[in-house]
């Protein structure tokens, strides 16, 4: 356990799934002060159903949670593109919300829109950003996160769909809040990262390891060809670039089946799907 004792202590938890049938059931856990938590699972397995309760965000069906800090950040999988709010508008009334001071809330608005670069697209309407709005968007869901510099900080597959720099940014930044005593856990691959236990859940159950269980695993390279539906957010996408006739994605193993079935659901067609070390 890290410092200072446990952070966030789970018993006995499950939550029913569809149809009422158990997604998972009676994890128990403690997690302490300056973890970082890598939790791990197949598509379908319910890590980000875990994840949201683990953040307050989804109550359980069954057990109980509990929770030993003063402020929370969740960063979602998904954030919508379609905010009629400019970024810094969107952290403003957050903050209000959230009950923190004005000139410490404009304080820190000001620090992320420029430790994540932002530049001109804090002060436009996220809707009407062209080119890279799907950056924006995925940077404004992790800023949100940190605006209240949170002792818990819980991200689901942030780190997918980010181009290299924005990881590395989150990285530094989710290590220097590792440093300073914040519990994190996250979901996807963040190589950059150095977790200090690793949560699988599987079949229901969770179980935990000072080992990555991924990591025998190797990276699952596709080749796609004619064209489809927008592959920006699709999870664990590591790497994207174009060849002569499509895509090149590099994936994380765990998230391999899932992206495949999306791909193909989404118009593309995969000439070629290999590992790749």
């Amino acid at each position: 356990m890290g410092q200072g004792g446990a952070v966030l202590s789970a018993t006995g938890v499950g939550v029913r799934g569809r149809q009422g049938r158990w997604l998972f059931r009676d994890i128990s856990v403690d997690l302490g002060a300056g973890e970082i938590i890598r939790v791990v699972g197949n598509a379908g397995s319910g890590v980000s159903t875990l994840l949201q309760v683990l953040a307050g965000i989804r109550p359980p069906n069954r057990g109980s949670l509990r929770v030993r800090a003063p402020s929370v950040g969740y960063v979602p999988q998904q954030f919508p593109e379609t905010l009629a709010m400019s970024p810094e508008a969107y952290l403003t009334w957050i903050g209000r919300i959230r009950g923190i001071r004005p000139d410490v809330r404009q304080a820190r608005i000001a620090a992320l829109c420029r430790t994540f670069e932002l530049g001109a697209a804090a002060s436009q309407r996220l809707v009407t950003v062209t080119g890279n709005r799907d950056q924006v968007a995925r940077r404004l869901s992790i800023m949100q996160a940190l605006l209240d510099e949170p002792a818990l900080l819980v991200l689901d597959n942030a780190w997918s769909a980010s181009d290299g720099h924005l990881r590395d940014i989150l990285a530094r930044r989710v290590m220097a809040l590792s440093e300073a005593g914040c519990l994190v856990i996250y979901s996807g691959f963040a190589p950059a990262l150095r977790a200090s236990r690793f949560l699988t859940l599987s079949g229901g159950r969770l179980q935990a390891s000072e080992f990555d269980p991924t990591s025998h695993q190797p990276h699952v390279r596709f080749e796609l060809a004619g064209g489809g539906i927008e592959l920006a957010g699709l999870p664990g996408v590591l790497e994207q670039h174009e060849h002569p006739e499509g895509l090149v994605l590099t994936v994380a193993p765990e998230h391999s089946d899932e992206v495949a079935l999306r791909v193909l659901q989404g118009g593309w067609s995969i000439r070629r799907m290999e590992p790749r070390r």
